[in-house]
């Protein structure tokens, strides 16, 4: 379960499809990223500094919590709630891509026709289940034009988060102790909102870690993501 503004919950299943893709390319890159540090970030900065073996954790973590009414709804933490906001960037990246490569897919492989907008179907099919786009008429899924999908996957993401204070760490934490809580009390952010450790698995765990995600996500095989 989830703690947002609309009550504690779990996703729906339209609007789960759409974050157990983004896990699912998210985690893709993450396992790439094991050969080639450094190469690979979100913009999100409180989930980039985490090591991959902790990325990975992080999704699961969040993941459950989304998709499993039994799963006790973590503690909102600028840890856990940058994670989410992480899958959406990733998400919104690579929507573009879709977008980008679109030409060279249709040329290079008609038979992949159905799969060139499969993200932006995904958008699409969460929008009309969910409806929460009050006066907004969505673009066709061959629409080409980022700002609409952009939109979409921010108002999914804000159905989830409460604002964007995960960005906001070193504002506070940079400042002097006394002036920082001050400041995070006068905005009702919590005390330790900021000082979430993410949990840091080891080899041996990371594998049970995998496995888990993907149960999760549907993945068949034992192996990781393949990339």
């Amino acid at each position: 379960m989830w703690r947002t503004e609309k009550g504690v919950r779990t996703l729906k299943v339209a609007e789960w499809e759409l974050f157990r893709e983004g896990i699912d390319l998210l985690w893709d890159a993450i396992e790439e990223s094991f050969d080639f540090a450094g190469d690979f970030e979100t913009g999100v900065a409180i989930f980039d500094r985490l090591q991959p073996n902790q990325q990975i954790a992080m999704l699961l973590l969040v993941g459950k919590a989304l998709r499993d009414k039994s799963e006790p709804a973590p503690d909102l933490t600028a840890m856990t709630e940058g994670t989410v906001a992480a899958v959406f960037e990733h998400l919104r990246r690579e929507v573009g891509v879709e977008i980008d490569v679109e030409d060279d897919v249709r040329r290079e492989g008609p038979e992949s026709a159905d799969d060139i907008t499969r993200l932006r179907r995904r958008i699409l099919t969460a929008y009309r289940k969910c409806r929460d786009f009050t006066g907004f008429k969505p673009p066709t899924e061959t629409s080409r034009d980022k700002e609409p999908w952009e939109f979409m996957l921010d108002c999914f993401a804000y159905r989830i988060l409460w604002d964007d204070d995960y960005k906001a760490g070193a504002f506070f934490l940079d400042a002097e102790p006394a002036k920082g809580r001050a400041k995070m009390e006068m905005l009702g952010i919590d005390p330790d909102y900021f000082i979430d450790i993410a949990p840091d698995p080891t080899d041996e765990e990371l594998e049970s870690t995998r496995e888990q995600l993907r149960e999760l996500t549907g993945r068949s095989g034992k192996g990781t993501p393949q990339v």
